[in-house]
């Protein structure tokens, strides 16, 4: 009988209903790598595109393929069979009753490729390489805008790259860095807390998606943040010290004004209203404005809250203040010329004896 289809096959070799039907019959009496070769052949011949009759479209779409599945499952042949039958999943039109076998084979030749690939060092990689190119690394890097740090930055993300199997090309490295470097300077101009966003995904050992974005907010809005989903206190209960030791300089607190900028929820200011000092407090953030007002209205302190940039105005301000403080606020300025601004509001003050800049970054 194989003579016979040998003999149909060399009269017609764009048609793979033969060389199919020898593999199925190897198969079937157990002369399975017989069976593979014929499949192999089969499935290497694509749909006739002229001939109509008697075609068997389902032998060149998939059926050829599974058959070679079948019969390289039985010799052991297991990262094949794998292979093939992920590939005959894929097509859309196999019945049922068959999808539901070949799943189930594919089930069963995984789980052997798995246990073979323990003992067998020759089909370890191969399946860590198949399974690898499945996987998919997500992630996100977020760094303080300091265009700086631009080395520091771009070797970061080439080391984080690398140990997803991804090493950059020369030209790949200076896409990065200057997406880093345009990213930081935005992000650096626009506020003190800012930050760039490094967010990426790579099928592992394959290539890197990678986007830059730069990220900021005002001080008012980080602080209203704080507020949203930290708990309080924000900055503290007590004094800061050296506030608190400049406050016992004045013999008579109701005659020595206080300014506090920056004050926060009241850490400086409502100690030093207890001590009876006159305290102007000035807050950027409208929420910490508003605990700070609950707390001066259920004690009744000399706390005047004043909610704004300190720069924004300043007519409203006395001009007798005995001491300035800023507290954990310096940090925020961007430029000399802004602390510049800061000691002449100082100086602004008639009878100023004290000013407490204290430089605290925690």
């Amino acid at each position: 009988m194989q003579d016979a289809y040998l003999r149909a096959w060399n009269y017609r070799p764009t048609r793979a209903e033969p060389l199919y039907a020898i593999a199925v019959r190897h198969r079937i009496d157990g002369r399975y790598a017989l069976g593979r070769l014929f499949a192999r052949m089969a499935a290497e011949i694509p749909l006739p595109a002229n001939d109509q009759l008697f075609v068997q479209a389902d032998i060149s779409t998939w059926r050829a393929f599974d058959e070679q599945a079948v019969c390289s499952s039985w010799i052991n042949q297991w990262p094949e069979a794998v292979a093939l039958w992920q590939r005959v999943l894929a097509c859309a039109d196999i019945p049922p009753a068959d999808r539901q076998r070949i799943a189930a084979n594919l089930e069963r030749a995984a789980a052997q490729l798995a246990v073979a690939a323990v003992t067998d060092p020759s089909l370890r990689d191969p399946l860590v390489r198949r399974l690898l190119g499945r996987a998919i690394a997500t992630g996100q890097i977020r760094l303080p805008a300091a265009p700086s740090l631009g080395d520091d930055y771009e070797a970061l993300c080439l080391k984080t790259f690398a140990a997803l199997g991804v090493e950059f090309s020369a030209e790949q490295r200076r896409t990065l860095r200057a997406a880093l470097d345009g990213q930081l300077a935005i992000a650096f101009k626009a506020s003190p807390r800012s930050e760039i966003v490094i967010a990426f995904d790579a099928p592992l050992g394959l290539k890197v998606n990678y986007t830059i974005t730069a990220k900021w907010s005002s001080i008012d809005a980080a602080y209203d943040e704080w507020v949203a989903h930290r708990q309080p206190p924000y900055f503290g209960t007590s004094a800061d010290a050296r506030v608190w030791a400049l406050a016992q300089e004045a013999d008579d607190p109701a005659a020595c004004p206080v300014l506090d900028i920056g004050a926060g929820t009241g850490r400086n200011a409502l100690a030093l209203a207890r001590r009876g000092h006159p305290v102007d407090a000035v807050e950027i953030s409208s929420q910490f404005a508003a605990v700070l007002r609950d707390s001066v209205s259920r004690e009744s302190l000399p706390v005047r809250v004043l909610e704004r940039d300190v720069f924004a105005t300043q007519g409203d301000l006395r001009r007798d203040y005995w001491l300035v403080v800023l507290s954990e606020v310096v940090s925020d300025f961007r430029t000399t010329d802004q602390l510049r601004q800061m000691f002449e509001l100082a100086l602004k003050q008639a009878n100023a004896k004290r000013a407490a800049l204290l430089f605290r970054h925690g």
